[in-house]
């Protein structure tokens, strides 16, 4: 995808889910992860590397993805994957 594409995209459904007074959109340098999100610092990162080989969908999927993250309640969150981490051993 264009990165200013993927730039405009995620400020946009960042405003769409009400999230983009407090919430931000950063690239990071990641090279086997897609996205991040971090309760936080409050940002949405994604892979400059990855969104600049991939499809907008497929870049668009993982920015909602990651938003899904940010409307989850970060202490539910943490509280589920501990969950899976027990259930793993």
């Amino acid at each position: 995808s264009e990165l200013k594409w993927v730039e405009n995209r995620a400020e946009s459904l960042l405003a769409t889910h009400g999230l983009l007074s407090e919430w931000r959109f950063e690239w990071d340098r990641a090279t086997t992860r897609f996205g991040q999100c971090d309760h936080r610092t409050k940002r949405i990162t994604l892979s400059r590397h990855l969104s600049d080989k991939a499809s907008d969908d497929d870049v668009e999927q993982v920015i909602l993805h990651e938003i899904a993250h940010a409307l989850a309640d970060p202490v539910s969150y943490t509280h589920l994957r501990a969950h899976e981490t027990e259930a793993d051993l």
